[in-house]
């Protein structure tokens, strides 16, 4: 599974894209999108809480970020029509989908992607993006793993971001940079032990 970090970062830069009026509604649009990236692991508040886990996590499947995605929109429209009046519909409903590709590219666990159709777990063969291992601030992989991820996916989110994009446009060497960051964290991705 990717950092939560990989899926907070993804949220914030797909909430790029939405036209802000004031500081409150860029609040609250950045972290409901940021919650929407993250939602598939509510499942680990299970754990936490309860101590409970799941043999499969459901929670990774297409039809549990579908009905994220219309929770979502369901917020938008009935909770929070003035704050969110700016976002989009469509980034809304595939935003927890955002989470099953990142925790896809990482090739370690799989999930059940078509339940309820089908429990048979799936995952690459390969991956692209590190685990997130153990949560312990002393983890040296978990610290390592983060850098690899953050190499990865920055440059993507420059893409996804409104202003990431602008800035790439006007930068040429920050967009060089962000090729050769993405090339050789992803070559160092593809090379670790899974």
């Amino acid at each position: 599974m990717s950092s939560i970090f990989a899926h907070a970062l993804i949220g914030a830069s797909l909430s790029d894209n939405s036209r802000k009026q004031n500081k409150n509604q860029t609040l609250v649009t950045v972290l409901f999108f940021i919650f929407l990236s993250i939602s598939p692991d509510l499942d680990y508040l299970a754990l936490w809480i309860f101590g409970f886990s799941f043999d499969l996590r459901y929670s990774h499947s297409i039809a549990f970020c579908l009905a994220i995605g219309l929770f979502g929109i369901s917020i938008k429209k009935y909770l929070f029509p003035n704050l969110l009046k700016n976002a989009s519909l469509l980034l809304i409903l595939i935003l927890p989908f955002t989470h099953l590709l990142l925790d896809f590219f990482v090739g370690v666990h799989k999930n059940p992607l078509f339940w309820p159709i089908s429990d048979k777990p799936m995952a690459f063969e390969f991956g692209i993006l590190p685990s997130a291992g153990k949560l312990d601030i002393n983890n040296f992989y978990l610290w390592r793993n983060l850098c690899i991820e953050m190499g990865i996916l920055i440059p993507i989110a420059l893409l996804l971001s409104h202003h990431g994009r602008n800035l790439l446009k006007r930068r040429k060497l920050m967009s060089v940079l962000a090729v050769i960051s993405f090339f050789i964290f992803s070559y160092l991705g593809f090379n670790l032990a899974r």
